[in-house]
């Protein structure tokens, strides 16, 4: 009887004690609820600061990478005048400093490929702005022209929009003077900020968890092929007959309209003249040289179109008074991926005639 008593006791012990009023076990889940908010708050917060200070290849791997790049430079080749080059994608995949046989030492340029893809003029004008406003200032600059891009229309929010993520508010102030509606661009920043470790996700794996990517991802992260010049090589090698014949079908495709001939978009000019402007501010001598191009790709310009490049190409030495090298004619279709993109070995081929034929000449005048 004593022992059936103790028994109950202790079950209704049990009870008593797993019984919790509903009242605390709201309590407790709207405090689990809040201290993740509070968390998630916190770790948006502490990655925004890291990508505004430390870390800036986090929130533009292809800019932030670079600039770490040319810090270097700066700092370990103080005596070495830097010659930076920005443009799109064919500056970035077409210009190989490494065989422009400047020497390694002090007094030698170093040159350095700042190209940024799908960097339209006005994004190229963008990154330099951004250089120098981080305290990069090079001391020379190439900045290329492609009749494909230059006919690219609209405001900045237009430019910026597909890397919108990818910006800070200081970007914001750099190129008001060139939006008309910066509302939308804005929204799409913030989206971008209130969700960065998942929009960033892919950057930061890129930093910090590149085994966790596969090979071939890797080779679509442009960034990851950079070499200490900033040259990204085209990822291959070489490509298949009907590889060529595809990829020349696709750029006469996406360029059908500049090919027949687009006068330049106002953003783009705008961009040119405020560059040259701001160089000339800061006494940083500019020259302009226009892309390489494969000879299928240019015997589809139609003769408006040539008429128009040839009438940009003299406005620009007319108005801005700084040279402007001309692209080369002695490059084959094969160099190239799709006429536009030069694979490694056309890479090397014309960044040594470029050096030879134009870069160190107008480097030693300048330098006299």
């Amino acid at each position: 009887m004593i022992t059936r008593t103790l028994g109950k006791l202790h079950f209704g012990d049990r009870a008593t004690q797993s019984r919790v009023p509903p009242r605390s076990r709201r309590c407790s889940a709207r405090a689990a609820v809040g201290f993740g908010i509070v968390t998630l708050v916190a770790m948006s917060a502490a990655l925004a600061v890291a990508m505004e200070t430390v870390r800036p290849e986090w929130r533009d791997p292809e800019y932030g990478c670079r600039l770490h790049q040319l810090q270097t430079w700066k700092t370990g080749s103080p005596g070495r005048p830097l010659v930076v080059a920005f443009g799109s994608s064919r500056t970035q995949m077409g210009i190989c400093p490494a065989v422009m046989g400047f020497p390694d030492e002090p007094g030698s340029p170093v040159v350095y490929n700042f190209g940024y893809r799908a960097a339209h003029p006005f994004r190229s004008w963008f990154q330099l702005m951004r250089l120098l406003d981080d305290g990069v200032r090079p001391d020379f600059v190439l900045f290329q022209l492609a009749q494909a891009e230059l006919a690219v229309r609209g405001p900045a929010e237009k430019h910026l929009q597909s890397i919108a993520g990818r910006l800070n508010l200081g970007d914001f102030q750099r190129v008001a003077p060139y939006t008309v509606e910066s509302a939308g661009l804005f929204q799409e920043w913030a989206a971008a900020r209130l969700t960065g470790w998942s929009y960033h996700r892919e950057l930061i794996m890129s930093d910090r968890l590149p085994a966790w990517q596969t090979v071939q991802r890797r080779d679509d992260l442009y960034w990851e092929r950079l070499d200490r010049y900033g040259f990204t090589p085209h990822q291959a090698e070489t490509l298949t007959e009907e590889q060529y014949k595809e990829s020349y079908e696709r750029a006469r495709r996406s360029h059908a309209k500049s090919l027949l001939g687009q006068s330049v978009g106002q953003t783009n000019d705008q961009a040119i003249h405020d560059l040259v402007a701001r160089c000339r501010a800061e006494a940083i001598p500019v020259a302009l040289f226009w892309a390489p191009e494969g000879p299928s790709y240019r015997s589809w310009y139609s003769p408006q179109a040539r008429a128009l490049a040839a009438a940009y190409h003299h406005q620009l030495a007319q108005e801005l008074g700084v040279a402007i090298f001309p692209a080369p004619d002695h490059l084959v279709d094969k160099d190239f991926s799709d006429g536009i993109h030069l694979l490694r070995r056309g890479a090397e081929k014309y960044s040594r005639w470029l050096a030879d034929a134009h870069l160190k000449p107008w480097l030693a005048r300048q330098r006299k």
